[in-house]
């Protein structure tokens, strides 16, 4: 079974400026942002909200820049670059 678990280094100082990659998962990773149109996979109603939040980081918190980000069908990868 998955477990939630902390992959950050003890001690480190995440305010600092740099490159994070982040992911973050849908609980017992559930397909819940993609669906099936035509063959190819779409964002639905959720994975669009997720997008929009992601975009949301940067008009919100002046010191962080948005490099590039996915949406999955049960998670989202993207890199968060703190100034």
């Amino acid at each position: 079974m998955f477990e939630n678990r902390s992959l950050r280094l003890k001690g480190y100082d995440y305010t600092r400026p740099g490159d994070y990659f982040v992911t973050i998962v849908a609980k017992n990773r559930y397909s819940l942002f993609t669906k099936i149109v035509y063959q190819s996979v779409a964002l639905n109603e959720y994975g669009k909200i997720v997008q929009k939040k992601w975009n949301w980081l940067a008009k919100q918190y002046d010191y962080v820049s948005l490099s590039a980000c996915i949406v999955m069908p049960s998670h989202l990868h993207g890199i968060i670059e703190n100034q």
